[in-house]
């Protein structure tokens, strides 16, 4: 997928991902995650109203599953 900043969401945007029943807020844009290889990913966020608490209850998504 081609980067687009205008698409992009900004920090601080609560949003309802596909698939999870609590919404989610966006605290960060474009992560390089890596396990294996490096992967880019749109956004890292957290369940809003707990907040970013440790980085195990942290997530990165695309904005296909917003």
């Amino acid at each position: 997928m081609q980067f687009s900043k205008e698409r992009l969401l900004q920090s601080g945007s609560i949003v309802p991902l596909k698939e999870e029943t609590e919404k989610s807020v966006i605290y960060g844009r474009k992560q390089m995650f890596i396990i294996e290889e490096a992967v880019m990913y749109d956004y890292i966020g957290c369940f809003y109203l707990e907040g970013h608490m440790n980085p195990d209850y942290a997530f990165v998504f695309n904005y296909r599953y917003i």
